[in-house]
């Protein structure tokens, strides 16, 4: 899976290997719609929009969103999700970087937070999670 930061551009493979199962476990809960606590973060919570193809969430810091981050499992669920992640991204900063090929989880930052420091292995663990939510 690739993992690409739409801010900067930056990606990088993701490899199933970097996310342990009892993690994947977890995550399956925060992929569901709704407003979710995130407990081990400490503050943070992630709000979940019910989407028809794809899925996005965005991660909040004092109800402030920082991050949205977007999973397509295939193209289909890109043609969803991309549109979705570069107007969000937009309304910050231009995108400047092209949609990789599917598999893919991709981040749109939206304000400084030092949950940068965990943010990017958040959304690997929630994207296998929806990659093997089957």
């Amino acid at each position: 899976m690739i993992h690409l930061t739409l801010l900067t551009g930056d990606s990088r493979e993701s490899p199933r290997a970097e996310v342990a199962d009892h993690v994947i476990d977890y995550m399956r809960g925060l992929l569901l719609p709704g407003e979710h606590d995130l407990p081990v973060m400490g503050g943070y919570r992630l709000v979940v929009p019910t989407c028809p193809c794809g899925w996005l969430g965005t991660v909040q810091q004092d109800r402030v969103p920082i991050a949205t981050i977007g999973v397509a499992a295939n193209e289909a669920e890109a043609d969803a999700i991309w549109p979705a992640l570069v107007k969000v991204q937009q309304a910050v900063a231009q995108v400047t970087c092209q949609r990789p090929p599917s598999p893919w989880v991709c981040a749109a930052l939206l304000a400084s937070s030092p949950a940068f420091d965990w943010l990017g292995d958040f959304g690997r663990c929630i994207a296998w999670a929806w990659m093997e939510r089957i």
